[in-house]
């Protein structure tokens, strides 16, 4: 029709062009797991070495025949060590799996892992994202193609429980429930150590209940696991937890330790002599890591629980003495904080946290998947003698780098005392009813 107004083009609705494709990519990635490790694990087409497993599966056999699970570990053999060297309520919680032959405690193991993750990180998308966004796809997006996350199912490693452990104190935390987020974190550290150090939270927060509940459950299921595995514990404490604190400049290991003993050439390839100088620094570097989420985290009303939390879980791995990459997995926790925090009060109120995220993001989501592809130790061992392998190494800290990024984002968007608060201010040091904080109150 000629003379008559131009039609105006219909805008493009963004947000559901964004919805939309992370649904397809949920979907896709779900697809993409039950076809590779579901069906594969059935029909032996999936090749994971799953050589962490190997050691739990050792433990479990030995415990079940009243063996030392730590009969086989060697803290001497490699910078990386090998045998199974966490406590004894470890052993005991694998012990199970004995009662399955190697075949399908393979699979259930492999399963488990996959289940524990993905359902770690629903309840982290549905505690911490408002409810308008696809949180489900997002999880399975997180659980599945997140490259941390994905090493533990190629190679057995029990970090999807450590997560899920995390995800069910964050859910307590931001709820108010002291006693349960005590709970859970106790059942966290005593299987790994890291968790123990939300301790200081609890502590800072001033939640004695959730720091008697810490302490009487960790203590008590040790107790027990020391009871059930006669003579384990001593053996744990004098011979495989002095080898887990030692400085460790592998690639893999991504914790401020690691760091500096790569700036420093230490333990790289092979273990060195103890250095008490390079000791101290990390140390030192360790409290202030901590201190500093410590002060991020002020003792009165919390706008942003599940910021705090996953600030703390961040810190609690960076300081340890090795975080290996697949450690990682538990940094899931501070990231769906980290989206939640800037969903609720906008990327331009939050700049450091929106930029360490895409950092960090990128970092772990693209290049480092391509780095592990391209990687041997054959290679590295020839490039170790090369006028390039310092610069090397100092890259292999990229995921460190980034990691303490979004530490310091999480920090800075604490600290600031004049944002809005992130939907239902309120006392943490006080249990309330799940539904006064919210994803859905975000929107």
């Amino acid at each position: 029709m000629s003379g008559g107004a131009p039609a105006r083009s219909t805008p493009v609705n963004w947000g559901r062009v964004l919805s939309t494709t992370l649904r397809v990519a949920g979907a896709v990635a779900l697809l993409g797991a039950v076809v590779t490790f579901g069906v594969g694990a059935l029909t032996g087409t999936f090749h994971g070495p799953f050589e962490d497993f190997h050691w739990y599966w050792r433990a479990a056999v030995a415990t079940a025949h009243g063996v030392s699970p730590y009969q086989s570990f060697h803290g001497q053999s490699s910078v990386v060590m090998s045998g199974f060297d966490y406590p004894p309520p470890a052993a005991l919680i694998l012990r199970p799996l004995a009662l399955l032959s190697h075949h399908w405690a393979v699979i259930a193991w492999l399963w488990g892992g996959i289940a524990a993750t993905v359902a770690a990180t629903v309840i982290l998308a549905r505690e911490t994202l408002p409810s308008r966004w696809p949180r489900v796809s997002i999880a399975l997006i997180a659980a599945l193609l997140f490259a941390p996350a994905t090493y533990n199912y190629w190679h057995g490693q029990i970090n999807p429980w450590i997560l899920l452990l995390l995800s069910l104190g964050l859910r307590e935390y931001v709820r108010g429930h002291q006693v349960r987020c005590g709970i859970w974190l106790a059942l966290g550290a005593d299987i790994k150590l890291m968790p123990a150090v939300l301790l200081l939270l609890l502590v800072r927060r001033r939640w004695w209940r959730g720091v008697a509940a810490m302490l009487v459950t960790g203590l008590g299921v040790l107790g027990i696991a020391a009871a059930a595995l006669p003579g384990s514990l001593p053996v744990w404490l004098h011979s495989v937890l002095p080898a887990l604190g030692r400085d460790n400049g592998w690639i893999y290991n991504q914790s401020i330790d690691g760091v500096v003993s790569r700036l420093f050439g230490h333990s790289v390839l092979h273990f060195g002599p103890a250095l008490l100088w390079l000791h101290v620094v990390v140390l030192v570097l360790d409290l202030a890591l901590l201190w500093a989420a410590w002060r991020a985290v002020g003792p009165g009303l919390a706008s942003a629980p599940a910021a705090e939390y996953g600030l703390f879980v961040a810190a609690a791995v960076l300081s340890g003495t090795i975080a290996w990459y697949p450690h990682y997995t538990a940094l899931l926790v501070p990231v769906f904080a980290g989206l939640g925090l800037v969903a609720a009060r906008g990327p331009r109120q939050v700049p450091a946290l929106t930029t360490s995220l895409a950092a960090f993001l990128t970092v772990n989501v693209v290049v480092v998947p391509l780095a592990l592809s391209a990687l041997s130790l054959r290679w590295l061992s020839g490039v170790s003698a090369t006028g390039w392998w310092w610069w090397l190494l100092q890259l292999y800290s990229l995921p460190a780098a980034t990691a303490l990024g979004l530490i310091g984002g999480l920090a800075v968007a604490l600290r600031r005392g004049d944002l809005p608060p992130t939907a239902g201010q309120r006392p943490v040091a006080q249990a309330v009813p799940p539904q006064s904080w919210s994803p859905s109150s975000q929107q």
